[in-house]
């Protein structure tokens, strides 16, 4: 996947992995060698130079997701084999790689930042004293998002469970159950870990159930009752899993709707518009790669049970995120399981998760490059800013949740006009900037 630099104007310099789809010299790409690594001690490919932010990307967006990483830069809050932390824990992270000397030579390392009101995005909040949603472009993150509002940086990576439970996904996946916000409560397998959300632009997954049997159910649950087990024969056999402790169905396809033989299965097709309250329309897939919107699960649902898929008509979401722990304890899933973890490449970045990452708050005329200040907009429990590289939402959670973690560094603004030119991707030429790339 290729990032779309020039849309967003960012352009990035992964060192010794040559440029991505933008314009530039090889004089702009020293320009960044030299500002994010001036003493030539890092490795090629270890750091991003983001010139128009005016950062230094780490280019593993998921450092702590690794057991070496976590022993060199111990903190006193709990980090998850797969990287996930709370908040509260990721300020300790980033403090203990900035102690002493810092890691990799500096010790200015940052969360990304995200203004409160940035009026790139989507919507507002209520009141109209914060923004949020997709297409927000005025965040650290939101910059660098490498696809379009719904597409995931990783579209086709899912975790097989077991050898009956395939392609469970890292992010939120959908239930019955309101959020006493007023939007929909959903559950992360990535962290074990409940949500609640907005039901106007979030795109999340579906894992189908219904209480009871189907026919030909397996008939060998061992006692005490416990465990998952695989459906062998009749229509069902290797499409569901029954749980011999809940005493439930379930889909053995952690992402049915995306799966190819299951294609256009239900009815659901074509494009949904969805217009915020600042206006924005998006046409957007009711179904992208099996992630959608709450009232397309809903759809979904419907179908599911008019067909009489698998020979039932009893299908539903997951009734509250309690079901799904439930269900992932008793496949033996344990908290942020390390296997929960994407490990490919996204342009420069490495293990970009295709889940949300904690950002914090930014001054509202401050910059890219300024610290976080305090938290996110909230009239209860402390929230701070996240964004989700699994549909490009930007938003706010409690601090209690457990995110990724991925960081930069800032480093000082061109200092000269043949500098800012060769950084914008143009040819400086007696003493005149051509060529330059649009931003």
């Amino acid at each position: 996947m290729k990032l779309k630099q020039l849309a967003l104007g960012v352009l990035l310099v992964p060192f010794g992995a040559g440029l991505l789809s933008v314009v530039a010299s090889t004089a702009m790409a020293q320009i960044g060698l030299n500002r994010c690594d001036p003493k030539g001690a890092v490795q090629p490919g270890t750091i991003v130079y983001d010139s128009r932010q005016g950062v230094c990307w780490l280019a593993d967006a998921n450092l702590a997701g690794k057991p070496k990483m976590r022993a060199q830069f111990p903190v006193p809050g709990f980090i998850n084999p797969n990287g996930t932390m709370e908040f509260n824990t990721a300020q300790s992270w980033v403090a203990a790689l900035n102690q002493g000397a810092g890691y990799l030579g500096h010790n200015n390392w940052q969360l990304p930042v995200t203004p409160p009101k940035d009026l790139t995005c989507a919507s507002y909040g209520p009141g109209k004293q914060a923004t949020f949603g997709p297409g927000c472009t005025g965040s650290a993150m939101g910059r660098i998002y490498p696809a379009s509002y719904p597409d995931s940086v990783a579209p086709g990576f899912g975790v097989p469970v077991t050898q009956f439970f395939q392609d469970l996904k890292l992010s939120y996946y959908w239930t019955e159950a309101k959020d006493e916000r007023g939007g929909q409560k959903v559950f992360a397998f990535s962290n074990l870990s409940p949500g609640g959300v907005t039901t106007t632009f979030p795109y999340y997954y579906v894992l189908p159930m219904i209480v009871g049997k189907l026919a030909d159910a397996p008939t060998t649950c061992p006692t005490p009752l416990s465990g998952v087990l695989p459906y062998t024969s009749g229509v069902a056999a290797s499409k569901a899993v029954y749980d011999c402790q809940t005493d439930r169905t379930w889909v053995a396809d952690g992402n049915l709707a995306g799966a190819a033989q299951n294609q256009n299965t239900f009815g659901i097709t074509g494009n949904i518009k969805i217009t915020s309250n600042r206006g924005t329309i998006f046409k957007v897939p009711k179904i992208d790669k099996g992630a959608m919107l709450f009232e397309t699960a809903e759809a979904m649902i419907a179908n599911m049970k008019k067909s009489g898929y698998l020979g039932s008509v009893a299908w539903q979401l997951p009734p509250d995120p309690g079901s799904l722990k439930e269900f992932a304890k008793h496949m033996g899933l344990v908290a942020a399981d390390a296997t929960l973890m994407f490990k490919g490449s996204t342009g420069p970045f490495k293990n970009l998760q295709p889940f949300y990452y904690w950002g914090c708050q930014q001054d509202q005329p401050g910059m890219i490059q300024s610290p976080c200040t305090g938290f996110a907009l909230s009239n209860d429990k402390p929230m701070q800013w996240t964004f989700n590289f699994d549909d490009g939402f930007q938003g706010t959670a409690y601090t209690t949740q457990k995110f990724f973690v991925m960081v930069y560094f800032p480093v000082p603004p061109c200092s000269n006009p043949m500098e800012c030119c060769l950084e914008a991707g143009g040819q400086w030429f007696n003493n005149q900037c051509k060529n330059k790339s649009p931003l």
